[in-house]
């Protein structure tokens, strides 16, 4: 059995990459499964694949593949993308997310040519800098409770009015 395992970082803005079938443009071997792991690291980054010269057996008798390439998407929720074998001039997915697993099985009868994919992250924001999750109460100079929260680093990032009700004075 032909088998391997790789963990992609696509966590940069506008990072990118390909793999292949294994022994691709030459036909892939019988008994493999390879998966590869694309990890952005943010849940609201965009995933953009490109799958190029895909030719993956297809028993023409059979519903299932024997054969076949598979997306799916892991974080935030699950989502099968696509489970494929056949002929496909290409084939073109966008998606977000923080993990996808992109998977390829072989049988032990027939191979062939297999596939190209190219990818790219893109992070259309920044992640979010987290927030502490506690606020305190004090009055201002006019008397008003105010809340304000901090971040990690002890920037103030919020002020807001509070009614003495809401933090429990009367």
């Amino acid at each position: 059995m032909f088998s391997d395992q790789q963990e992609i970082n696509a966590s940069k803005n506008g990072s990118s990459g390909a793999f292949t079938s294994p022994g691709y443009p030459g036909n892939y071997p019988n008994n493999a499964n390879y998966t590869w792991s694309l990890k952005t690291g943010y849940s609201k980054a965009t995933i953009v694949l490109n799958i190029t010269d895909f030719s993956v057996v297809e028993y023409l008798a059979h519903p299932r593949c024997g054969d076949y390439l598979q997306i799916e998407k892991m974080d935030p929720s699950y989502k099968l993308i696509m489970k494929r074998c056949g002929n496909y001039s290409s084939i073109d997915w966008k998606d977000t997310g923080n993990m996808f697993m992109i998977t390829f099985v072989s049988d032990d009868i027939h191979n062939s040519k297999g596939f190209k994919l190219s990818w790219r992250g893109l992070l259309t924001s920044k992640p979010e800098q987290p927030r502490a999750q506690t606020t305190y109460p004090f009055t201002n100079d006019t008397g008003a409770y105010v809340a304000k929260e901090k971040d990690l680093r002890g920037s103030e990032v919020r002020q807001g009015n509070l009614s003495k009700m809401a933090i429990g004075s009367s």
